[in-house]
């Protein structure tokens, strides 16, 4: 359970810091939105790690089962980035003056 438990961590906390490189790259080079950018790299990190990282334990090895494994991970990766992005005081901020 330990292992299981270790590779998902691994998946999230790697789809998340590489896809939010990869999304930095992305603005610098596209006029991309942030949460779009967000997607986009969280998506092909998650990719990466399920095609070139190492493979869950048992269960999860193969099918459905690897396909949902990679799948909750990167939504958590994009929730992970989405959730502690630094937002921007907009008209939320100037309301109140």
């Amino acid at each position: 359970m330990a292992v299981l438990a270790g590779s998902f961590l691994g998946l999230v906390l790697g789809s998340a810091l590489l896809g939010a490189l990869f999304a930095w790259i992305l603005r610098r080079a596209l006029p991309i939105p942030l949460v779009a950018s967000y997607a986009v790299g969280t998506a092909a990190m998650t990719g990466v790690y399920a095609f070139a990282g190492a493979v869950p334990p048992a269960p999860f090895d193969r099918g459905a089962a690897f396909l949902a494994f990679n799948l909750a991970g990167g939504a958590l990766a994009f929730a992970l980035l989405w959730l502690t992005a630094g937002r921007r005081k907009g008209a939320a901020g100037k309301a109140g003056a």
